[in-house]
């Protein structure tokens, strides 16, 4: 069965399934970019990279970023057919990512670092699988500048859960740096990100 995206083409955010061939060149892309580092950028360790080579693709898709501004966040759902039959959902919430939503909680000199290795550039792209992991840099776009670069900083990839057949990949919400939202918001991810801190 072929996997179902649901995404928010109409502002600009699509999902690439992988039964397009222009997912397997951004594929490509994507796992070039990961293994030619520069000093200063995150690590890419080589279980994530062999994490994306053996990935089954069928549990997959790549999202690429058309619109004029780059994305702070994504939250999304898997929705799974199960052994028994029944459809299972799990999702991926965002978190609050204050250097880049709430710039004036982020030290200075780490702002333009975390503008540049945590959001998601025009024309950048990521791929997102079943799994929890989300792969992928601004480096497909533009190198870093000399002050986006800087200390050995862990990228998190996920695990997860991977029980079940994927069949369904909707997008659920996009935070722009702009400030602007675009999706359904069944998750509550602009709750979730906006209500006020304790």
């Amino acid at each position: 069965m072929a996997l179902v995206c649901e995404d928010l083409s109409s502002y600009g955010v699509v999902l690439i399934p992988p039964g397009s061939q222009q997912y397997f060149d951004l594929l490509a892309d994507i796992e070039r970019h990961l293994q030619d580092r520069l000093q200063g950028s995150p690590p890419v360790f080589p279980n994530a990279l062999s994490r994306i080579s053996e990935h089954d693709t069928s549990g997959s898709a790549i999202l690429v970023n058309r619109t004029k501004a780059a994305i702070a966040t994504v939250a999304y759902f898997w929705s799974r057919r199960l052994p028994s039959g029944r459809v299972a959902t799990s999702s991926s919430l965002p978190g609050t990512n204050p250097s880049v939503l709430l710039p004036f909680l982020q030290r200075e000199r780490s702002k333009k670092w975390d503008a540049y290795w945590n959001t998601i550039f025009p024309g950048s792209k990521r791929l997102i699988t079943v799994g929890g992991g989300v792969y992928g840099d601004n480096t497909d776009v533009r190198p870093p500048a000399a002050d986006e670069l800087g200390p050995s900083f862990a990228l998190g990839a996920g695990g997860g859960n991977n029980n079940g057949e994927p069949i369904k990949l909707t997008l659920d919400g996009v935070f722009f740096v702009d400030g602007g939202f675009a999706g359904s918001n069944q998750l509550g991810s602009w709750d979730h990100l906006v209500r006020p801190q304790k």
